[in-house]
Order: C-alpha cells, then structure tokens, then sequence
C-alpha cells in the first residue's frame, strides 16, 4: 500500500537518527518536533499499542506502527535535557524557540512500562524491517532516564532469561542486515554507556553515527 512505502521510505532516516521525518533545516525539524509533541498529547499510544496487539498477523501495520513508534520517541529525552538551556535563553530574553510557546510535556506521554510488552513482542519477529525499528525505538529510550535503561534490562518473568532483552538484542548483532545490527548495537552501546544514577541520559559519543 502507499502508507507501506511510505513506512519502508523512511527506514533510512529512521536508521540514521533522522528525526520525525527528514527535516531540511533547524525550523523544519522544529516545527516538526512541535507537530510531534501535539500528538503524543493528544493520547496517541494507547490507541497505537493496542493496535499493533490486536493485528499481529498484519505485517504491514506492524512494520507502520514500529516506525510511528521509533519516530514519536526519537530525540524525546535529548529535548527535555535541552529545556534549561531553553528556559536560561527566555530568562535573558534570547528565546529562539521556533514553537508556539506550549510545553506539553510529550516525555510524560511515554511510559516505558506500558511500551516494553509490545517491544518485546516486536523485538522477538522474524522481520527485518519490524526488527530495525523496534532497536531504533529501544536505542531512543535507552538514551533516556536510566529508569528506561533498568525497564530494558530487567527480567519480570521469573521463568524467562535474566537480563530482559538484553540477551535478543545481542543475538540481533549477528542478523545478516545491518539495518537490524545497527540500532541493536546502538542500543546496547547506549546501555552500557550510562552513567550509573543518572536521570538525564544516556553519555556517549554520536561520531559514528
């Protein structure tokens, strides 16, 4: 379908850290981040997840809602970390926001908690394309608050593996795509690079990117 292409058009960008969409400039990746915070206020992930756990067997809307779900959670928790330096700028009358002046809170819109099943579900298909996406969204909230960081690598399940998707996600570094390993990597790289306590973000070097 035209979503579908549209879904699969976007892998690179998507895989390359591109945000919401490939923006061409500092406003349009603003305006877009802005765009994006009106949607996660609105409530759009409980309706996502129980749409993609009510269709699993629909392969394009699994590859569609793990690309919706990397993008709304991309570059989230980088924003937030940025806001004192955002309120400092307002305060000396130096504020170049490009938004319309509304915080809305868009991180608060995203509980890890309510995520982790339908990623681990996610994180354990067959397809290549599901499977990028899902590590790129993980690799996001792994560069978050290192509650997401203990979430990821927490196992509830008593009868399952230790190290909760730890273990699938170094299998995936032996998938024969690289749009699999790349954000698999990625993610662990932002686990392990974590500084221990802290509820800022995940520190590490983007020069590889």
């Amino acid at each position: 379908s035209g979503t579908g292409a549209g879904a699969s058009g976007v892998g690179a960008g998507a895989g390359s850290g591109g945000g919401a969409g490939v923006a061409s400039g500092n406003g349009d990746k603003a305006s877009s981040v802005a765009a994006r915070d009106v949607v996660l206020a609105a409530g759009v992930m409980t309706p996502l997840l129980r749409c993609l756990e009510a269709n699993p067997q629909n392969l394009s809307l699994q590859r569609i809602g793990s690309w919706a779900l990397s993008n709304l959670v991309e570059g989230q928790f980088q924003q937030q970390s940025g806001k004192a330096g955002t309120a400092a700028n307002s305060s000396t009358g130096n504020n170049k926001s490009n938004g319309p002046g509304i915080d809305y809170q868009s991180s608060d819109e995203i509980d890890i908690k309510t995520l982790l099943p339908t990623l681990r579900r996610l994180l354990n298909t067959a397809d290549a394309e599901v499977l990028s996406y899902t590590c790129w969204t993980l690799s996001h909230l792994c560069d978050g608050p290192s509650s997401h960081i203990a979430a990821v690598v927490t196992t509830t399940n008593p009868t399952a593996l230790p190290g909760g998707l730890v273990p699938r996600l170094v299998e995936l570094l032996l998938h024969l795509s690289w749009r699999v390993t790349k954000p698999a990597l990625r993610t662990i790289g932002n686990i392990v690079c974590a500084e221990c306590g802290d509820d800022g973000g995940a520190s590490h070097n983007h020069g590889g990117e």
